[in-house]
């Protein structure tokens, strides 16, 4: 090795976009970031100190695929945790994906019997 350091620059692909005040350069790969959390486009168009309206033109097919990633990824936690022992995500994930409740659902009727003396 001969000691010496080398510079290296990173090159982000970022886009100009809105146009007169509201016009900003976005980061797609900040605007993946953000929408994975969950931010809303009206928080993401914040941070970006652009409008909903450009953020969702340029960016909705971004926010739709990294909010479904992150669903994907909190369902295969939850079956993970459910799987392994876990009783109240059983419950859960029991009634939210199986139709599961705490009812009986007799098919018989509720109506009170005749009374004979």
């Amino acid at each position: 090795m001969s000691g010496k350091t080398e510079e290296v620059s990173i090159t982000r692909k970022a886009l100009q976009v809105g146009r007169g005040q509201h016009k900003t350069t976005v980061d797609p790969e900040e605007v993946k970031k953000l929408a994975a959390l969950h931010c809303t486009t009206r928080e993401i168009a914040d941070w970006f100190d652009t409008t909903e309206k450009t953020i969702t033109y340029h960016f909705a097919d971004i926010i739709n695929k990294a909010k479904l990633e992150t669903k994907n990824s909190l369902r295969r936690t939850q079956l993970r945790v459910a799987m392994g022992g876990s009783v109240p995500m059983l419950i859960w994930l029991g009634k939210n994906l199986l139709s599961q409740s705490d009812h009986n659902q007799s098919t018989q009727s509720n109506e009170t019997l005749p009374w004979e003396d």
